[in-house]
Order: C-alpha cells, then sequence, then structure tokens
C-alpha cells in the first residue's frame, strides 16, 4: 500500500513542522507545500525568517518540496496540492496541518485499517486531540472527529475553495478512532504570533488532566516556547 502525506506550510513553522514530518514518514512519502510568506495564514512572521526554511526542512528530512503560490483561499491552495499528488500513483492521501501528529497508536494502526476498507469507502474522518497549555493537559470538548475526511482515495475528494474547511467527495465516508494530537493551543508564544492573542481567544476551552492511553513522540518546541 502506498501512503502520502501533504502539508501545506509556510516558513515560521520549519521548527514544529518536524513533528507532524516525524510520524508521516513512517507512514510513507510527504509533501510539503510551502504556501509562501506574503498572504499566508501567518499574520506576524519573523521578519528575518529564512523564506527557504521549509525547503531546508524538506530536504533533511527526506521529503518532497513545492512552492503553491498563494489563490485567495485555503480551499483552493489544498486543492492544487491535490493536483499536484495526481501525477502519482497512491493508494491513499493523508492531510495534515502544520501543528498536528499522529500518535504513536494511529501510525502503527492506519496501514491496517486503511487495508481493511471495502472499495466503496473514499475517505475517512479522524478525531484530533487538542492539547493545552502544556502535554498533561487537553480540551475534552475539542476532542472528537473533525467534520471533513483527514484519509481518502485519490480523486474522490475536493475541497471547497472558500476560507472553511468545506469538503465533498464521492463515495463512502467512515468514522475512525484515528488520532490527530493539535499542537496549537500547546505552543502558547507561537499562538500569540500568528493570532495576536493567547487562550483568552478561546475563553469557552474547558482544560482537564490528560487521561487518554495515546502517546506522541518527543515533541520539537517552537523557539520562543522551548
Amino acid at each position: 500500500m502506498k501512503i502520502a502525506t501533504y502539508c501545506i506550510t509556510f516558513p515560521e513553522e520549519y521548527e514544529i513542522i518536524r513533528n507532524m514530518v516525524g510520524q508521516a514518514k513512517r507512514l510513507g512519502d510527504v509533501f510539503l507545500f510551502d504556501g509562501g510568506m506574503e498572504y499566508s495564514l501567518c499574520r506576524h512572521p519573523t521578519p528575518d525568517l529564512d523564506k527557504l526554511a521549509i525547503a531546508k526542512v524538506a530536504a533533511d528530512t527526506g521529503c518532497h518540496y513545492d512552492f503553491l503560490p498563494w489563490p485567495g483561499n485555503p480551499g483552493a491552495q489544498r486543492n492544487a496540492a491535490l493536483e499536484a499528488l495526481a501525477a502519482y500513483d497512491y493508494d491513499w492521501i493523508i492531510h495534515n496541518d502544520s501543528d498536528e501528529l499522529w500518535t504513536n497508536e494511529a501510525v502503527e494502526a492506519i496501514p491496517d485499517y486503511l487495508a481493511s476498507l471495502p472499495d466503496r469507502v473514499t475517505n475517512v474522518q479522524v478525531k484530533v486531540l487538542p492539547l493545552v497549555e502544556d502535554e498533561a493537559h487537553y480540551a475534552p470538548g475539542y476532542a472528537h472527529h473533525l467534520v471533513h475526511g483527514r484519509i481518502h482515495r485519490p480523486g474522490t475528494v475536493k475541497w471547497g475553495e472558500t476560507w472553511h474547511e468545506h469538503q465533498t467527495y464521492t463515495g463512502e465516508r467512515v468514522k475512525s478512532d484515528l488520532w490527530l494530537v493539535h499542537t496549537n493551543w500547546l505552543f502558547l508564544n507561537r499562538l500569540r504570533r500568528i493570532k495576536g492573542h493567547g487562550l483568552e481567544g478561546w475563553e469557552s476551552i474547558e482544560v482537564a488532566d490528560y487521561d487518554l492511553e495515546y502517546t506522541w513522540p518527543e515533541l520539537v518546541y517552537p523557539w520562543d516556547d522551548a
């Protein structure tokens, strides 16, 4: 089975992208698409940031690298990435964000799980595990299935060309017990740099002691959260 993971990122993510890559490489090929500095989702880029940072990470970790010009919204940019992947022969495609990584348990389970799915199943929903403040706490109210399929067969999904994560698909969608660790609320200084605010932007977050059995590797932290 041939699995590819793609991630659309930008230079300010050059440190934490290694967390995603480390787990995704265990599943197959990884494609890093640099969305660029201008008009990217990063609203507060570091002035002296190396614009080739993602290309250097890709070379260092053995990932494919390409640059995707900003088309005006994230959905269109994701579709451009899928068009690039269409030139290859993969059985399944995975989409990860820069601040996400698979749990160790998900990495072990994904190949056999995907092999067990009938042909009519074309895309898979996964669960997100949002860490908050540190690795010993998470947000149970946000630990649920993402509304869009993060794993799919080639040519079966398309992102809505909007700022929202709307997705259309052909075939059948299923919900899995595969977990993605979300680190956006873990790296608080990074959050402030990118969003302009910290957790006060999500005052409704309920924080609880981490009580699940899922694990992940030692994380690389951004320079100002280390």
